[in-house]
C-alpha cells in the first residue's frame, strides 16, 4: 500500500483512481462553471502537464513532513499487535485506517494542495483545439 493511496481530499481518493473517478474527484473540489467535456479537457491538461505528479509528489513530502506517515505506521502497527499479523488481512488494515488516515492529515496540507490544483489549473488551456 502506497502511502498516497489512502490520502483523500474530502472524501475522494486523489490517486489510484481511473480517468473517470479522477475526474469525478477533481470537478467535486473544484467546480469549474464549463461543459463536462471542457471539464474533461482541463483534467486531462493536468494530468499531461505534469502538474498533478507534482502535486502529488509535494503531498507525499507534506505528509512525511507533518509526521502523518508515521503516525499511520504506528496505528498500523498497533493493529497488527492487536490482532496477529497472520489472522489480518491487507484490506482489513487498510479498512479500518483508512478513516483515521484521512482525519490525521493537518488542514495545512489540505489547504496547501487545494491551493496548489487550483493556481496549476487557472494555467491550463481548458478547451479543445478546433
Amino acid at each position: 500500500m502506497r502511502d498516497v493511496d489512502i490520502i483523500r481530499l474530502g472524501n475522494d481518493k486523489i490517486t489510484s483512481l481511473t480517468p473517470p473517478e479522477a475526474l469525478d474527484a477533481f470537478s467535486r473540489h473544484f467546480p469549474i462553471s464549463m461543459d463536462p467535456q471542457q471539464k474533461s479537457q482541463l483534467y486531462q491538461n493536468y494530468v499531461k502537464s505534469g502538474q498533478r505528479e507534482q502535486a502529488i509528489d509535494w503531498l507525499r513530502s507534506a505528509l512525511t513532513d507533518s509526521g502523518w506517515k508515521d503516525q499511520v505506521r504506528a496505528k498500523i502497527k498497533a493493529i497488527v499487535d492487536r490482532d496477529g499479523l497472520g489472522k489480518i488481512t491487507v484490506e482489513q488494515i487498510y479498512a479500518e485506517v483508512l478513516p483515521e488516515a484521512q482525519d490525521l492529515v493537518p488542514a495545512s496540507v489540505r489547504d496547501g494542495l487545494r491551493q496548489r490544483i487550483e493556481r496549476s489549473t487557472k494555467s491550463l488551456p481548458s478547451k479543445t483545439s478546433s
